[in-house]
C-alpha cells in the first residue's frame, strides 16, 4: 500500500477586479505504508532535536525568529527535514500551474477548476511512475491537505467529486486508475506528518518558480521523479500550460 501525501503552495484564486497571475503547485509525496509511523516518529524526534513540542507544526513559511532560531539553526532544521524525506519517501511529484495562462483556458474559470486541473495531473504522474518502478496491484490512497473553509465548506467534496469522475472516466493521457482509492482522505496539516513533510516539497517548488532561487530546490531535486535520462521536466514537475522557463 502507498499513501500520498499532497499540499499546496500558492493561492489557486484571485482577486476579483485584479488580472491572475504568479504560480500555482501542488506537491505529492509518495510514501510505501509500512514507513508512515517511522516517518512520523522522525519527525517528532526532529522537531524535539529543536527545541519544538513534536505535535506541533512548523511550516516551510513559517519565521524562525518566531522560535528564537538563528538562521544558521533555521537552515539546519530544514535540511533534517529533507534528509527525513530522502530517506523514507519514495519520491516527490509536483505540479506547477501559470495561473495567468491556465485561467485563458476555457475550462478553467475559478479556484476550483484551477485546483481539479493540478490534481488530475499530480494524479497521471503518480501513475506513470507506478509504471516506471513496476508497481503492479498497490492500492493507494490520497490523503490532501483540506481547503474547507468558514465561507466555502464544501470545497473538499467539491475536489472529491472530481477525484472520483477523474478515477471512473480516466484523463487526457490515462484511461484510467485502478489503483487509487475510491475517494481522497482529507485533513488539516497540523494533523498529518505527512502533509508537514508535504508542504516542504511544495514550498522550495513555488519559490523557485516565483523568485528564481533554488537554493532549496536543489537540495530536494534528487528525491524528484526523473526520465532514464535524468529529466525532470514533464516527469516529476509537470508545468501547464506548456513548458517551464527555468531550467529544471
Amino acid at each position: 500500500m502507498y499513501f500520498v501525501f499532497i499540499d499546496e503552495a500558492g493561492t489557486p484564486g484571485y482577486k476579483k477586479g485584479k488580472t491572475p497571475d504568479g504560480y500555482f503547485t501542488l506537491a505529492g509525496m509518495i510514501v510505501k505504508g509500512e514507513n508512515i509511523l517511522k516517518l512520523e516518529r522522525e519527525l517528532q524526534r526532529h522537531k524535539l532535536d529543536y527545541g519544538l513540542p513534536p505535535q506541533e507544526e512548523f511550516k516551510w513559511g513559517s519565521k524562525y525568529s518566531s522560535v528564537g532560531w538563528s538562521y544558521d539553526e533555521y537552515a539546519n532544521f530544514r535540511e533534517g527535514v529533507f534528509q527525513i524525506i530522502e530517506n523514507l519517501a519514495e519520491t516527490i511529484i509536483g505540479v506547477v500551474l501559470d495561473k495567468g495562462e491556465s485561467y485563458k483556458k476555457n475550462y478553467i474559470n475559478d479556484h476550483c477548476d484551477l485546483y481539479q486541473q493540478a490534481l488530475y495531473l499530480m494524479m497521471e504522474r503518480i501513475n506513470m511512475w507506478y509504471e516506471d518502478t513496476g508497481v503492479i496491484a498497490a492500492p493507494t490512497i490520497f490523503v490532501i491537505d483540506s481547503r474547507k473553509n468558514n465561507k466555502e465548506a464544501d470545497l473538499d467534496e467539491k475536489l472529491a467529486k472530481s477525484f472520483r469522475g477523474a478515477l471512473r472516466t480516466g484523463t487526457y493521457y490515462h484511461q484510467g486508475f485502478p489503483w487509487f482509492s475510491h475517494s481522497p482522505f482529507f485533513s488539516t496539516s497540523e494533523e498529518s506528518t505527512g502533509l508537514q513533510l508535504a508542504d516542504y516539497c511544495a514550498g522550495p517548488i513555488q519559490q523557485y518558480f516565483s523568485t528564481g532561487k533554488d537554493e532549496w530546490y536543489q537540495k530536494m531535486r534528487g528525491k524528484i521523479r526523473k526520465s532514464p535520462g535524468g529529466k525532470v521536466s514533464g516527469y516529476g514537475i509537470k508545468t501547464f500550460p506548456g513548458r517551464p522557463t527555468i531550467q529544471l
